[in-house]
């Protein structure tokens, strides 16, 4: 299919299924708040929720398909029913198109698609992306082989196993009749805006009873959304580059929307209190998304609620008595549920094994040396994710505490370190749920991005209204300013190199890092495995890694020793005498650049590209001088593909 072709077609088909269903729930119900958000809330809920009973019975794809489009054509039919009825639309003269929220939306859904286009996806070898295309392309390779039906399968295993969201890329894959890696450009790109959009309301959100005028709160959801792009992340990883075809950032903008579910709960009297019930099925489908943001959502739901709470007693003339009633019920229900979930996890779940980890820090007691408590290693995943623009953060929110401690769930989210990740109770109960290397994650929840934004907003709003000395002003910006250079560049001086700078991600991966270094062996592979149906693969550790996830839809391995250079020794016996028909014997040696995170964010070997070394040295020699053993059947730039025959007699 035409490139250009297959993008529109994906990125339709994307808006379609990802806001359509959503948004005529939003119209049949009245959502008249946050419309984007439950838009895509519901969109990806009612695409989870419905699979459910299709699955348990080992329905087919189809019937699925046929039932939630016949729901979304009597949702459609129900919306224009009432339109109709209503005669002319209580907002019919409300042009959203008119709005500075909608304008400031398009500056950067324009801005972000123009870089995009120019860098492309981030698919740098052996990054976490293969691994999620590995699970992306198994899907899809049963779909080709099942005759689009679903295995049945246990609620157990929906609930605790869930695919969903990879179900939902293969299938546009299937249906655009493409592969994985061809919808990879459009699929990155429009999680990548939903995403920054969600930060751009969200921002503005919070900023709801700031004294600003709607141009000032449109600034300051821009720049929390540029900084999100430049400083979110972890060591030389850009979040929305690095997990941008990921569950995790779909689930993400869920999480967002069940703060501000609970926000509007807490502060807009109007709203009825069954409108809080909504959270309940939102973090069941956040969970059977990508159950790390369901236990982002629960600490920062519990959390914002509770510096409400205290901020009831502290500010009690600021609220109704209305809010404060909400307030105080919602924290008692918060702290109940909390400790019955507490005392559930303990009794129910067992611990996960604690050896050497570089992502714990062991210690103990003062009282009892017997005694030993974990925390997570504070110089490493925390400090890379926290950086030199999140100290930045953190001075700018003390410098602006007054403004600052109007907004809840910034002051928890600066905070929250000292109740998760660096909290060893916290870590006590999160090793019965988790592995302990993944408990660094809860540092996300510092909404450094969100802060600095909100005091360059907060700064510029008192200059244009001279509510602050001009020197003092000005070097407040200028401060800033020099100091998020610093934090975000990558300064490096021989061995030292700035690893919290997300710069290395932020640009282009080229075709000698990414999966254009091997597209065309991908091509490869893929046309032969379709004409030969291939057994199986002899080749090194790396380009094993990528064949496997994009190819033949298995979860790779990244540290893992394959063929080469497994078997050097002994290689030349076990390939003439072993049966190995059928198998592609690939010869890699076009090797790869060594990119900055390679070489800073110790993610995997700086030099793992150079695959050339992985081989024996006469290789290729022994290869060819065996033309019977071993036929030639494609060479290009350094890669050789040779089919092997049955074993010699």
């Amino acid at each position: 299919m035409d490139p250009i072709k297959l993008t529109f077609l994906a990125l339709l088909l994307q808006i379609l299924y990802l806001f359509v269903p959503g948004y005529l729930i939003v119209r049949i119900f009245r959502f008249n708040r946050n419309v984007f958000l439950f838009s895509f809330a519901n969109s990806l809920l009612f695409l989870v929720f419905s699979q459910i009973p299709f699955r348990l019975i080992g329905g087919s794809v189809l019937s699925w398909l046929v039932f939630i489009h016949g729901l979304i054509l009597v949702g459609a039919l129900i919306t224009l029913h009432n339109h109709i009825k209503q005669g002319r639309c209580p907002h019919a003269g409300y042009r959203p198109w008119n709005s500075t929220k909608f304008r400031g939306s398009l500056i950067l859904i324009t801005g972000f698609t123009v870089y995009h286009s120019i860098v492309g996806p981030y698919t740098e070898i052996p990054s976490d992306y293969w691994e999620h295309l590995a699970r992306v392309n198994e899907i899809l390779h049963g779909l080709k082989e099942s005759t689009l039906m679903w295995e049945k399968a246990s609620l157990q295993r929906l609930v605790f196993e869930p695919d969903y969201y990879y179900f939902f890329l293969a299938l546009l894959a299937y249906v655009l009749g493409t592969t994985t890696l061809a919808i990879t450009p459009t699929v990155t790109l429009v999680n990548s805006l939903i995403f920054l959009v969600t930060v751009f309301l969200f921002t503005i959100r919070l900023l709801r009873d700031f004294q600003f005028s709607p141009n000032m709160k449109v600034i300051a959801g821009l720049l929390a959304s540029a900084l999100i792009v430049v400083t979110f992340g972890t060591a030389t990883f850009s979040y929305i580059r690095y997990y941008a075809f990921f569950p995790t950032i779909v689930a993400f903008p869920l999480m967002y929307l069940s703060i501000v579910i609970v926000l509007d709960y807490l502060e807009i009297e109007k709203l009825s209190v069954p409108r809080l019930a909504l959270l309940l099925p939102l973090l069941a489908g956040i969970a059977l998304i990508h159950v790390q943001e369901a236990l982002f959502a629960c600490i920062l739901i519990v959390g914002t609620s509770f510096i409400r709470f205290i901020r009831t007693f502290s500010s009690y003339s600021h609220f109704t008595h209305r809010q404060l009633v909400r307030s105080r019920s919602l924290a008692g229900i918060l702290l109940a549920a909390s400790l019955l979930a507490v005392l559930l996890i303990l009794l129910l779940a067992e611990p996960s094994p604690i050896g050497p980890s570089p992502h714990i820090k062991a210690f103990t007691t003062f009282f009892s040396q017997s005694i030993v408590m974990h925390i997570a290693t504070p110089s490493f995943r925390f400090w890379d994710t926290l950086g030199f623009f999140g100290l930045l953060a953190y001075l700018l929110f003390v410098i602006r505490w007054k403004e600052f401690s109007q907004i809840d769930f910034v002051v928890f989210g600066m905070i929250s370190p000292l109740f998760t990740h660096l909290n060893p109770f916290y870590t006590h109960l999160f090793f019965h749920l988790a592995a302990p290397s993944t408990l660094w994650r809860t540092s996300y929840l510092v909404p450094t991005s969100i802060a600095v934004a909100v005091f360059i907003t907060v700064t510029l709003n008192e200059r244009i209204n001279k509510e602050l000395h001009r020197t003092r002003n000005t070097a407040s910006l200028l401060l800033c300013i020099l100091a998020l250079t610093i934090a975000i560049w990558p300064i490096k001086t021989g061995e030292l190199f700035n690893r919290t700078s997300r710069a290395p991600s932020l640009i282009s991966v080229g075709p000698r890092s990414g999966a254009g270094l091997w597209n065309d062996l991908i091509d490869e592979v893929s046309r032969l495995n379709q004409t030969r149906k291939v057994k199986g693969i002899v080749t090194d550790t790396v380009t094993q890694f990528v064949l496997d996830a994009a190819v033949f839809g298995k979860t790779p391995k990244r540290d893992s020793l394959q063929y080469f250079p497994a078997s050097n020794s002994n290689y030349q016996g076990d390939l003439l005498f072993s049966d190995f028909s059928q198998h592609l014997l690939i010869v890699n040696l076009r090797d790869g650049d060594v990119t900055e995170s390679a070489r800073f964010a110790g993610h995997w070997p700086k030099d793992v590209l150079s695959t050339s070394k992985l081989y024996p040295p006469d290789i290729l020699a022994f290869s060819l001088a065996n033309p019977e053993k071993f036929i030639p059947i494609w060479k290009k730039d350094s890669i050789f593909i040779f089919l092997i025959q049955p074993p010699l007699n």
